[in-house]
């Protein structure tokens, strides 16, 4: 199936559930739920977690995308 999937969209199955995960949170963060929600909801085990996984993806931290 992973196989499959990479060959389909041309990305792998972990940065994709990566990716889809990252969009939600980001819906969450916009509507001003807690960061630490967030991670967690999201299925991280830390808050750290998040946030490192966040920066790598997008470049920022979720604080920066609640102040903007």
């Amino acid at each position: 199936m992973s196989r499959r999937f990479h060959t389909e969209t041309g990305m792998t199955l972990v940065r994709w559930r990566q990716l889809v995960r990252l969009m939600r949170a980001l819906e969450w963060l916009q509507e001003a739920k807690a960061g630490g929600w967030v991670a967690q909801s999201c299925g991280y085990h830390s808050t750290s977690a998040f946030i490192a996984v966040f920066q790598q993806y997008l470049g920022c931290s979720p604080g920066r995308v609640l102040i903007t």
